[in-house]
């Protein structure tokens, strides 16, 4: 049998018992039933219904239609109680009321059926079951209690979305081929990947009884004065240290650990070990050439091994950012839905809650797209072309010309040259420093934004210069890296991507790119390109 399923009831009290007869009066009447039949089918329906609140266990109402040899509305009892001997009196009556009933008793699936046909009119439509789902779904609450059941029911629905959503994005970590950790400011690991639960041979509960420094080779492992320190300044941290695996053996990995910074605190660590033993290997082999002979093999092995973990990195990236998008795309659907729908019903710290979980999902959809920007830029083969430096910067420029209109921004461009580029890639870095300039601005101050273009030997260097925020430039060596961010998220949006991106595009065009500043005092972006491209 094939039902159409317009509304669900959980039968767990006589409050129950009042909705299911409504829903079951609703069916009958949406689908052309006399007042007399859509009593009957009610009737019929409450009384097996009562049956299973006050005999069965884990009951459930689904109503639907059906839409075989002839049309029938339908509910389905589900009853892990069916049985109870109780229920006979109540299930012969409703036989008589309906026109077919059936009980199901296989394995641990217990349920009843109750048909009542209906004239059998034109093929039921997409457009018409939608319809009546939604005539359930926003007709007004009979009751306080039905108010809050719904309200219960959907929450538990977001949640399940929520909790898809996590186990999605756990999932795609264990593909990804690197050790990834978190860590409290206690020390206490909080989550590890399945590469690392692989590695070590331990859970995340061993870990934590364990101590972790025996891992670290005895020549590598910092002291505790030292972490604590490194730790203290809430900076990122970074080496290099031999691990011993399962099996025993030490090999050099790349660990590097980031905080995760709330309200000018680090609340939490973020860090991945990444494998650089071939590297290491051929450092070594390098500095010792009696040994290259014998270790040519080997170092061949681990360098092609390199080259396809790098890959998956980079595949990782992107599958990630493009797979997450759909989740989150749920979760801020649901999320906005149920704000505009129940915030009036909601109290001051539940208000409060939802509107965090709306913002933080927002500000991972953009970090998300940048994201997947990041690693297309990567990915993508340069289409080395002449290319017209000025005709890219004017899309660029018209780009965000209403941003332009809106600020006021005064632009001065100088002559820009034809160099071998991959346009596509160009537009996007003049696109990124042009957003820069127009984002960091001080406030009551109209942009002033300056490009100009000086021929160095085989260079082209393009200085971008504004009047804006400014920043100190002790900043410099990691502002061009993943994920850094020099400014309050709140007052000036971003991913901490851009540059980034940008030092990407420079590099695979064989440039260079830097930038100078003072506080409040403008800043200025040094953009090195080679008129040619070599072969």
């Amino acid at each position: 049998m094939t039902m159409y399923e317009l509304a669900k009831v959980t039968l767990e009290n006589e409050m129950d018992l009042v909705l299911a007869h409504k829903r079951s009066m609703k069916l009958a009447e949406i689908t052309g039933l006399s007042l007399s039949s859509q009593t009957t089918f009610a009737t019929a329906v409450s009384e097996v219904a009562r049956n299973t609140i006050e005999n069965g266990k884990n009951g459930c109402l689904t109503l639907g239609i059906s839409d075989e040899k002839k049309r029938s509305i339908v509910a389905c009892i589900k009853d892990d109680n069916l049985n109870d001997p109780r229920n006979k009196a109540g299930l012969n009556y409703a036989k008589r009321l309906v026109d077919k009933l059936n009980v199901f008793t296989e394995q641990d699936e217990h349920s009843i059926e109750l048909y009542h046909y209906v004239p059998y009119g034109e093929k039921i439509t997409i457009q018409q079951l939608d319809g009546w789902r939604s005539s359930f779904r926003n007709e007004p609450p009979i009751s306080p209690y039905d108010e809050i059941k719904r309200k219960s029911e959907q929450l538990q629905n977001l949640a399940e979305k929520i909790k898809q959503s996590e186990d999605h994005y756990r999932m795609l970590t264990d593909t990804l081929p690197l050790m990834m950790f978190s860590v409290d400011t206690n020390g206490k690991l909080s989550y590890i990947n399945k590469w690392m639960e692989d590695y070590f041979g331990y859970t995340l509960e061993d870990l934590n009884r364990v101590d972790r420094s025996q891992f670290v080779h005895n020549d590598d492992r910092p002291s505790e004065n030292t972490l604590e320190k490194l730790m203290e300044k809430q900076e990122p941290i970074s080496a290099q240290w031999r691990i011993r695996n399962k099996s025993g053996n030490f090999f050099w990995h790349l660990v590097s650990v980031q905080p995760i910074i709330n309200d000018g605190i680090a609340s939490e660590w973020f860090g991945f070990l990444v494998d650089i033993h071939a590297q290491k290997i051929l450092e070594q082999t390098l500095r010792d050439n009696q040994q290259l002979k014998e270790m040519q093999q080997q170092l061949q092995y681990h360098i092609k091994e390199l080259h396809r973990s790098n890959e998956e990195l980079q595949q990782f990236a992107f599958v990630a950012s493009h797979d997450l998008q759909e989740p989150l795309r749920k979760v801020i659907f649901y999320s906005d839905y149920f704000q505009s729908q129940y915030a009036s019903h909601l109290d001051e710290k539940s208000t409060s809650y939802l509107k965090g979980m709306i913002n933080a999902s927002h500000r991972m959809r953009i970090l998300i797209t940048d994201l997947l920007s990041f690693s297309q830029v990567d990915k993508q083969k340069l289409e080395l072309k002449e290319v017209d430096l000025g005709a890219v910067m004017k899309e660029a420029v018209n780009s965000y010309e209403l941003i332009i209109d809106e600020k006021g921004a005064q632009l001065t461009i100088d002559e820009l040259p034809l160099i071998a580029g991959d346009a596509t890639m160009l537009r996007r870095l003049f696109e990124n420093l042009l957003s820069n300039a127009l984002k960091y601005t001080r406030e009551d101050t109209s942009p002033v934004i300056t490009v100009l273009a000086t021929r160095k030997s085989d260079m082209i260097e393009i200085e971008f210069r504004d009047n804006g925020i400014g920043f100190d430039e002790q900043f410099l060596p990691k502002m061009f890296t993943l994920f850094q961010r020099l400014h309050n998220k709140e007052k000036f949006a971003g991913t901490g991507l851009g540059l980034a991106i940008c030092r990407k595009i420079v590099e695979l065009h064989n440039g260079s790119i830097t930038a100078s500043s003072k506080v409040n005092n403008g800043s200025s972006f040094f953009v090195s390109l080679p008129l040619k491209q070599n072969p």
